[in-house]
């Protein structure tokens, strides 16, 4: 359902070590932040794709689906948020990461450990 959605997810995190490099030299920082499991449409959108597959899930809500694959998918047991997020971006754009650049930082409960 999603054979996009990884090779775009990496061809951005290589741009970013690009810029990254480009750009130390001049005192400019490039990093990628990546989302963990967020409800968004996208979500609402796989999990239609779901119930249409398995009549199973046919009576379950949405938010019991996206849940059940936050249980199984982030060791830390709960979704994300925009504002985890924002927070991470936030800490990028300080003073306090000045000498962060080139880095994927997951912000995703330990889903994707790397």
């Amino acid at each position: 359902m999603l054979a996009h959605y990884g090779p775009s997810k990496a061809a951005v995190i290589e741009m970013s070590h690009s810029v990254a490099r480009i750009g130390a030299t001049r005192g400019l920082s490039s990093n990628t932040v990546m989302p963990g499991l967020i409800l968004t449409d996208m979500w609402l959108r796989t999990i239609k794709e779901l119930r249409r597959r398995d009549a199973a899930l046919a009576g379950v809500s949405d938010a019991d689906v996206f849940d059940s694959f936050v249980a199984q998918m982030v060791p830390m047991g709960r979704a994300q948020t925009p504002g985890d997020i924002a927070e991470m971006v936030a800490f990028l754009l300080s003073d306090k990461a000045r000498n962060v650049t080139g880095q994927t930082i997951a912000v995703d409960g330990g889903a994707v450990m790397t």
